[in-house]
């Protein structure tokens, strides 16, 4: 379905050491099969710095490396929100209106 779209968002929590999360792994493994050449693409997802300083947002860094890989374009520098996503509403809020705009340009 991704190749309907200009631009396409993906967002992944990382879950331990840097896996993506459980119901994101058979997207990340058939991604592959669609076209992403030239396709608008954001990352975002949620982490815990406090517990995995070393893989913070991990999986953010694997869908935007695979994304790349695919032939996509990133938009946008990812959004990695440390912690509860509610607190990170206004910044997620900001991110997103920084991509419409890319895109509708």
């Amino acid at each position: 379905e991704v190749e309907e779209y200009a631009g396409v968002l993906l967002g992944c929590s990382t879950w331990g050491e840097g896996d993506l999360q459980e119901d994101f792994l058979d997207f990340y493994e058939k991604m592959g099969e669609a076209s992403w050449q030239g396709k608008k693409v954001g990352v975002f997802g949620p982490g815990d710095k406090g517990m995995y300083p070393d893989s913070f947002c991990k999986a953010v860094d694997l869908i935007e490396e695979k994304a790349k890989e695919l032939g996509a374009e990133l938009i946008s520098e990812s959004l990695k929100i440390d912690g509860d996503v509610d607190v990170a509403a206004d910044k997620a809020r900001e991110w997103a209106k920084k991509l419409a705009a890319r895109l509708k340009g």
